[in-house]
């Protein structure tokens, strides 16, 4: 098994609500990076990705990379965190800055 294959195994099996991964730009032309997003999206996944070059990020070498960024879609069955307290009442995000802040 190849190691964008066991990406998306382990992606499948923990449901992150985020993915970020970084990579040489010529795995975009690569077919099994392209069945890597079509899994993303199958997932619940928006897919994006492009390819930067560190020079435009003031890293003083001259490197392109192929950056991708995956968020879980709303409805997709990912884990998000739960937003009621244990007694299964909606909790307010102030009420939670508050708690955090004592």
């Amino acid at each position: 098994m190849d190691l964008i294959s066991m990406a998306l195994r382990i992606i499948r099996s923990t449901r992150p609500r985020a993915i970020m991964l970084e990579n040489v730009p010529a795995l975009a032309k690569n077919r099994r990076y392209a069945a890597f997003c079509k899994g993303l999206e199958r997932l619940g996944y928006c897919v994006k990705w492009c390819i930067l070059n560190t020079l435009d990020y003031a890293v003083p070498q001259r490197r392109r990379r192929l950056v991708l960024v995956a968020y879980a879609v709303r409805g997709t069955g990912v884990r998000a965190q739960s937003n009621q307290a244990k007694d299964g009442t909606p909790r307010s995000r102030k009420s939670d800055a508050s708690r955090t802040q004592s």
